[in-house]
């Protein structure tokens, strides 16, 4: 029965009792008590038993006594079960009664007409209406607002998630009961937090919590547990429900930007999960497989969620003893840069070099960038790995004619900083280069935060009369609206689209022929990386590239042998 309906079937008998105008009717009472548990069986699930033996016998010992008692308890059942709102404010009808026993008071002393007092009756019965939907407003509201205060503690917020995962895991006999452990986090492909003041850093976090809560539901515990990583449980896990699916839901949920006052964000989470008992029969072991999991997620192109499987604990073991030999490698110097020739397509002469680096491992043996790169990425050292690779390139530069210039490659994180300005006015006065001569290659990561510090660090490089190129195009980010904002000099087109362009009909010839119109147009000029026949170099020119990269032309080389090449003579 709708909650209006219980209002009406029982008013009369409740307001009676409570205007104390009538003696107690064991029998109306007996069938208010019945349309209430009929309602509460239905809406919320059976009725505790303390729940049912207050309205069956505490009932029978007198008019109001057990109506204040059953508030009471209703207002106690109420945080573990929000059904019982609605019978909550309903059972709140002795002011009704009260309203309705002046009305017939004054209706009685003023003699007035039957059809005035029903009139009365029916503002009355229209004003509690009204009040009923405004504390729902003001319920759901609260709700909201609840939802907003996200945990703040970082260790005492996991410690709560354990807790909670131990008490989901097992049943009241001890068996293993399905549940999920997914660490969420937020930032993981978000580098623009430094534009952010404090309040608006709360606010995203906040936002980001109730996403999670919108999307999850009651079958889930949020908890924060350190700046934008959240932990979280699920309850009984299902086959209806599979923990692959909630996973996927929350990575759709956060396509959506988040908008903080001027600033639209736009996250790009990452997400490690496990299961039990398929991943561990014990909290600790879900926490850690998770974790494993979602080291496994992160680097760069990985995909955006993923579930733990036995083949990531070898992994990570193997990422654990390879971030070791970086920090020594990083220490000792071990690493090592080659430099791979660029040509104009049309004179087939070299009019630049790419420094590339490598790294040779004491037992390893060659590792590959592919590898290091993404790790270096997640330590916080490819700082200092990029302007090794710079400051290096740069002094090497100076061996070379004045014609040649030295392309190098840096990540979305230094671009967004300060310090790579400040470092390259720094590097170029000491080693001597002209700015001229240096084209900084850059992904096209570095615009999924769109904001003023970007535009700021591309008008700084550009007063400085550094080049600057896009590499790797088409393979990242999906809208091209930032080359109209951009002063790009070059854009290289990835390999994966050169591989068959001497084939006409092959679908790489339509796409690079409309990226170097699309080049033409804004004034930039065009990159084919990757070739590595003449009849792929023959059509690039054809179809308006201007540059060429590849094994083709040649492979990277020792600084020694560059400079022959360099000069003019066949190393």
């Amino acid at each position: 029965m709708h909650p209006t309906g219980i209002a009406d079937a029982v008013r009369p008998t409740l307001a009676s009792l409570a205007n104390g105008n009538i003696e107690y009717d064991a029998r109306a009472t007996t069938n208010l008590i019945d349309e209430v548990m009929a309602w509460c069986e239905l809406s919320a699930g059976p009725l505790p038993d303390h729940f049912r033996i207050l309205m069956t016998e505490r009932a029978q010992n007198g008019r109001l006594a057990w109506i204040e008692a059953f508030r009471g308890e209703l207002a106690k059942e109420i945080v573990n079960n929000s059904a019982y709102e609605r019978l909550l404010l309903i059972s709140n009808v002795s002011s009704i009664g009260e309203s309705t026993f002046s009305i017939h008071r004054i209706a009685s002393s003023l003699q007035t007409d039957l059809a005035d007092v029903a009139g009365a009756v029916g503002i009355v019965n229209d004003t509690v209406g009204q009040l009923v939907r405004i504390q729902d407003e003001q319920l759901s509201h609260l709700r909201r607002l609840r939802s907003l205060l996200p945990p703040v503690e970082s260790a005492s917020g996991h410690d709560a998630a354990i807790r909670v995962l131990r008490a989901c895991m097992f049943g009241q006999s001890g068996h293993l009961i399905p549940a999920g452990f997914i660490i969420f986090s937020a930032f993981a492909g978000y580098n623009g937090l430094e534009q952010l003041s404090r309040e608006q850093r709360l606010a995203l976090l906040r936002e980001i919590h109730t996403r999670l809560i919108e999307v999850l539901g009651d079958d889930a515990y949020i908890s924060r547990f350190d700046g934008g990583e959240f932990d979280i449980v699920i309850r009984n896990l299902s086959y209806n429900l599979p923990l692959e699916l909630i996973c996927s839901n929350l990575i759709k949920e956060f396509l959506r930007s988040i908008s903080i006052e001027q600033f639209s964000v736009s996250l790009t989470p990452k997400i490690g999960a496990s299961a039990s008992p398929d991943h561990g029969f014990s909290p600790e072991s879900l926490q850690r497989n998770a974790d494993f999991a979602l080291r496994h997620a992160l680097p760069y192109g990985a995909d955006d969620f993923v579930i733990y499987r036995s083949a990531i604990r070898a992994d990570a073991n193997h990422r654990t003893l390879l971030e070791r030999d970086i920090k020594i490698a990083m220490q000792n110097g071990d690493f090592d840069l080659v430099y791979q020739p660029i040509i104009e397509l049309e004179k087939g002469s070299i009019v630049g070099f790419e420094a590339l680096i490598r790294w040779m491992h004491p037992t390893r043996g060659i590792v590959s960038p592919a590898d290091f790169i993404p790790l270096a990425e997640e330590m916080g050292l490819i700082l200092d790995l990029s302007e090794f690779i710079i400051r290096t390139a740069c002094m090497e530069a100076l061996h070379w004619p004045p014609t040649i210039r030295l392309a190098v490659n840096i990540s979305p994180s230094h671009f967004n900083l300060q310090r790579l300005t400040i470092f390259l006015s720094a590097t170029l006065r000491s080693s001597g280069l002209s700015a001229g001569r240096l084209e900084l290659e850059m992904t096209e990561g570095i615009f999924l935060n769109e904001g003023d510090v970007n535009r700021s660090a591309f008008d700084s490089l550009k007063a400085m009369g550094v080049r600057m190129a896009m590499d790797d195009f088409g393979t990242g980010y999906s809208s091209l609206s930032y080359l109209r904002h951009t002063p790009l000099d070059v854009i290289k087109i990835d390999r994966s689209f050169v591989h068959g362009i001497d084939d006409p009909k092959s679908s790489d010839t339509s796409i690079v022929s409309t990226i170097v119109m699309l080049a033409n147009t804004m004034g930039m000029r065009v990159t084919a990386e990757g070739i590595e026949t003449a009849e792929q170099a023959i059509a690039a020119q054809q179809l308006g590239c201007t540059f060429g990269q590849g094994f083709f032309f040649g492979r990277p080389v020792k600084a020694d042998e560059a400079r022959v090449i360099a000069r003019g003579t066949p190393a």
